[in-house]
């Protein structure tokens, strides 16, 4: 399994939907999807969006996570708090990021001392609440952490930042404690993928952030699977996208909001193109 290093836009996702929305190009819709993201903000800014388990998850690769050198995980969170301090608007957050990054550290070398990486779910059962606050902290978890009712990849992602998480099931959500997430790009898109959307989404607040990645669970089928595999075609993908969007344009112009939001996803998602097609 290969490790990617290079996507920070952790957090800024859409939640992967069990039944299809009657309207799926409806703007309506597409608010309402990005309306539920909203809550609560993660430390990047982005909307953290969480569906509850009542157990665990499905079942994860057999292949063993590699990423458990502290000081490469240590380099990683070093490289996140730089874009959290680039991003973040609230000093609430920025608080909770500082008291806790200390004691994070500690954790994570303890969990390389213990084990922790290699046996995710039995380290996290012998944290401490306190310990476990540390990292509920710092994911920006609205649900405490249930040790015992999560899933290895659960577990493993809780010991790591947030830009080093992985889909180690590959059912194209990212698990961190009971939170699942469905982000774009995927961990594992190749690093000119990353590198195109970051300059794509540079200066741009977590909203249109959020309803931009929703375009892309669209342009793969609502309903459909969440999964974008590693061979995946990211211009084919935009420029279905961008044909979802102009249609929506043509048939959903409901108000003067839904054409001005239509016109400006548009002009992104272009612009996303151009970078696939041009890489810097």
């Amino acid at each position: 399994m290969k490790i990617n290093t290079g996507s920070f836009n952790y957090y800024a996702a859409q939640p992967a939907y069990s039944k299809p929305l009657e309207n799926p190009n409806s703007f309506q819709a597409q608010l309402k999807v990005e309306e539920q993201q909203r809550a609560p903000i993660s430390p990047l800014g982005n909307p953290l969006v969480q569906t509850m388990t009542s157990g665990s998850a499905a079942t994860e690769s057999e292949e063993e996570p590699i990423l458990s050198d502290p000081t490469a995980i240590k380099t990683l969170l070093r490289e996140w708090k730089t874009k959290f301090d680039q991003r973040n608007k609230s000093e609430e957050l920025e608080a909770r990021i500082e008291n806790n990054i200390a004691a994070f550290e500690d954790l994570i070398d303890k969990a390389a001392d213990h084990g922790g990486y290699h046996d995710p779910e039995a380290f996290v059962r012998s944290l401490s609440e306190k310990e476990l606050a540390v990292l509920q902290a710092m994911h920006n978890l609205a649900q405490p952490i249930a040790p015992g009712q999560l899933s290895k990849e659960s577990c493993y992602n809780l010991l790591l930042p947030p830009n080093a998480a992985q889909d180690l099931n590959k059912d194209g959500t990212i698990s961190v404690g009971s939170a699942r997430i469905h982000t774009f790009p995927p961990p594992h898109a190749p690093q000119d993928v990353k590198k195109a959307w970051e300059a794509t989404i540079e200066g741009l607040d977590w909203k249109e952030v959020s309803f931009l990645q929703t375009q892309f669970r669209f342009a793969k089928g609502v309903g459909g699977p969440a999964y974008i595999p590693a061979d995946a075609s990211y211009i084919e993908l935009t420029q279905a996208a961008i044909l979802n969007t102009e249609k929506a344009m043509l048939f959903d112009m409901s108000s003067l909001e839904a054409e001005k939001t239509r016109r400006r996803t548009l002009e992104l998602l272009k612009n996303f193109l151009h970078h696939l097609n041009n890489p810097a």
